[in-house]
């Protein structure tokens, strides 16, 4: 049973992932809405999202959809099996002991952990941070945790901002809806800590004043179709910090996307790992050291300071690399 949690008002984003599940072919969908008891204290300079205001109620909606409908005051009233699968659409605050009993899956609309928080779109622009959007299981951290989707969105020369803007919400929904066969499929998922990121509060209008300055910019500088070839993601503040649970990776570390880390492995100070690298479990990697693109190194192994490891290289379980040891992937090699 798939379940998703609302709020018994109309609600653009509940409306949107609700038509893309039937779109989608999923039958068993069972609808909780909860009074929306929030209301907005803080009125933005420039709004990034689509408007709330739809023509049906989630009710109404459900009704359409051949969905159930479940109206609740509080999420103690749920009583559906351990393992049901949660997708949020608005929920408010979790309690603990609800996101512990389910898997309760969040579309953020911000490349994690990068930017946490409310308004991450227009963070990630003042910020100089990649535009994205993340996917992953509510646990103790705000917009951290275990990730199932992870995505930058691209930014385009001839985008406005609220262009840009949409299709970021556009990936939100589908991330969201692109989950579910992810989470049913028991696939093991990269744990990434919020640690040493922000979590963004709504963004005061007196920083608003220039952000639509700032993103042309952004788009200056960061687009995909950056004529002048200027794109420079040095500049841009991305440091993924992939890792896995009961494993540890130090924020001075950077792993590329695809790599694959054991349980207890651990990497310290400064290590670079690349892509398509595959490291297993309890292994050991000390200060400095570099792994190059589509490496495999096995279980237990352990790699000292100011170590490299190119491709081509294989290590299998158990193997020790000293201090400063030295491999080459040169058959014949040549300085001219």
């Amino acid at each position: 049973m798939i379940c998703v949690l609302t709020y018994t008002e109309k609600h653009r984003k509940t409306y949107d992932t609700l038509c893309l599940l039937k779109a989608y072919g999923y039958k068993e969908i069972k609808v909780y809405a909860i009074p929306f008891s929030y209301r907005k204290k803080f009125t933005p300079l420039i709004s990034h999202r689509p408007a709330d205001y739809v023509d049906l109620a989630p009710e109404a909606l459900c009704m359409n959809l051949g969905y159930t409908y479940c109206e609740i005051t509080a999420y103690d009233e749920i009583r559906e099996e351990d393992g049901s699968i949660m997708i949020v659409c608005g929920a408010g605050l979790l309690p603990d002991n609800f996101i512990k009993k389910y898997r309760v899956i969040n579309s953020h609309p911000g490349y994690i952990p990068n930017c946490r928080g409310l308004d991450a779109f227009k963070w990630a622009i003042h910020e100089k941070q990649p535009v994205g959007v993340t996917s992953h299981l509510i646990g103790d951290e705000v917009d951290a945790g275990e990730v199932i989707i992870r995505k930058q969105i691209p930014i385009f020369l001839n985008d406005t901002f609220y262009q840009a803007a949409q299709r970021v919400y556009e990936a939100e929904i589908n991330a969201l809806v692109d989950s579910i066969p992810i989470i049913e499929s028991e696939t093991l998922l990269t744990y990434i800590s919020g640690k040493g990121y922000p979590v963004h509060k709504r963004m005061p209008n007196e920083t608003e004043k220039t952000l639509l300055l700032e993103f042309e910019l952004y788009k200056k500088n960061y687009s995909e179709d950056n004529s002048d070839n200027k794109r420079n993601e040095a500049e841009l503040k991305i440091r993924p910090l992939p890792s896995v649970k009961n494993s540890f990776i130090h924020e001075s570390a950077f792993v590329d996307d695809n790599v694959k880390i054991g349980s207890g492995t651990k990497i310290w100070h400064f290590c670079h790992i690349q892509k398509g690298t595959e490291i297993g479990e309890n292994c050991v990697l000390g200060q400095n050291v570099n792994i190059s693109n589509n490496v495999k190194i096995g279980n237990g192994v352990k790699i000292q300071n100011n170590v490299s490891i190119y491709e081509g290289v294989e290590l299998e379980d158990y193997v020790f690399c000293g201090p400063s040891m030295v491999f080459t992937n040169f058959l014949t090699p040549r300085a001219k």
